[in-house]
């Protein structure tokens, strides 16, 4: 992978086990596992409309050096790019021999704690 591709910030993060709610309810929070540069890459639409086939909806890909951190994401594990939190819409695919890895995710959106 050349360096010079590599401009963007990601903060890699993954859901960990909080305190325990009033209700006792379980409740997590999302913690940061490491920040890497990464290559933004485009969406192509014949993969917008596979993956809409099975319900998730791709905003966006990126490309990182390869690490034992970045491929231990896994789906519904979290990258934040430009301070906006993007799940991760499956688990990392492996480009070239421990090369690098394409992370596909989707905006998250959250629902204000009334519903709307």
């Amino acid at each position: 992978m050349k360096a010079g591709k590599l401009d963007r910030r990601l903060t890699l993060l993954q859901r960990v086990a909080g305190a325990e709610q009033d209700s006792g309810e379980a409740s997590y929070r999302w913690a940061p596992l490491a920040t890497v540069w990464a290559e933004k890459l485009e969406v192509r639409d014949a993969d917008r409309v596979a993956a809409l086939a099975v319900g998730v909806v791709i905003t966006l890909r990126f490309r990182v050096r390869w690490s034992a951190t970045a491929r231990a994401l896994k789906l519904g594990d979290r990258v934040r790019f430009d301070d906006v939190d993007y799940s991760m819409s499956g688990d990392p695919k492996e480009v070239g021999r421990r090369e690098g890895l394409e992370l596909t995710v989707a905006r998250v959106v959250e629902l204000a704690a009334d519903g709307q």
